[in-house]
């Protein structure tokens, strides 16, 4: 029989044999004291594992929002040259792409260069510090 097999009357039986071998008093005494160890033991590494999820919640959440903020900011051009490519291959065909032609390939990836350019223009230009966030810098 495996460990996952054991059941109810196989729980009876341990007892049984138990409560035989030691007696109802020593028995009983030993499953209490057994229980209680048991159950002390779990609340501490219950505790443990609570105070290292709590410690680590606030990098957890950091890493996912730099995750987020890095495919936002780099992950745009790509969509957007992914999606140039994809209209000029379908622009021979027709609609309002084929007025860009084989042209709107270079087209795409020049709006994704302009719009990287532009966000780095923005940041070299700003002079925003933890410090002008919270408070004045001049105090």
């Amino acid at each position: 029989m495996s460990s996952d097999d054991y059941t109810a009357s196989d729980a009876v039986e341990d007892g049984t044999e138990g409560v035989n071998d030691q007696g109802v008093p020593a028995y009983a005494q030993a499953a209490v004291i057994g229980s209680i160890l048991a159950s002390l033991g779990y609340a501490i590494s219950d505790l443990i594992l609570s105070v290292q999820s709590t410690l680590f919640a606030p990098v957890r959440a950091f890493a996912s929002g730099i995750a987020t903020f890095i495919t936002g900011t780099l992950g745009a051009p790509v969509i957007i040259t992914d999606a140039g490519a994809a209209t000029a291959a379908s622009s021979f065909a027709s609609g309002t792409a084929a007025l860009l032609g084989p042209f709107a390939f270079p087209v795409a990836v020049a709006v994704s260069v302009s719009g990287v350019l532009v966000f780095l223009w923005f940041v070299s230009n700003t002079s925003i510090t933890p410090w002008t966030i919270f408070g004045d810098e001049d105090e």
